[in-house]
C-alpha cells in the first residue's frame, strides 16, 4: 500500500468524538484509570489500589487510596469495569 490519496489526519479530525471523562485501560494483570482530579492504579481485580490526587499532587508521590477508599472504589467500578463491560480477564502466565 503506497499511502498515495491518503491525507494525514489532523486535531480537526477528532474534534466530532465527545469528551470521556476519564481514560482507562489495563496491562499484564493491573488496571489504571485518569480523570481531572485523580489516577487511580490497581491489580485487575481491583486490589493493590494506590490513588493519587493530580490537583495536590502532580507527581503522583503520595498514595492517598486508604484514606479516599470510596474515590477508588467508584473509578475502578466507573471507569475500569465499565470501559470492560464486565470483570477484567484473569491471564495465568
Amino acid at each position: 500500500m503506497s499511502g498515495e490519496g491518503r491525507r494525514r489526519l489532523s486535531r480537526r479530525d477528532f474534534l466530532h468524538f465527545p469528551r470521556r471523562p476519564c481514560i482507562a485501560g489495563g496491562l499484564h494483570g493491573y488496571a489504571f484509570a485518569r480523570d481531572d482530579d485523580y489516577a487511580l492504579m490497581c491489580r485487575g481485580n481491583g486490589g493493590g489500589a494506590k490513588l493519587y490526587d493530580l490537583r495536590e499532587d502532580p507527581d503522583q508521590q503520595t498514595d492517598i487510596a486508604w484514606r479516599n477508599r470510596e474515590v477508588a472504589d467508584r473509578m475502578y467500578e466507573e471507569y475500569i469495569l465499565a470501559d470492560v463491560g464486565g470483570e477484567m480477564p484473569s491471564y495465568d502466565a
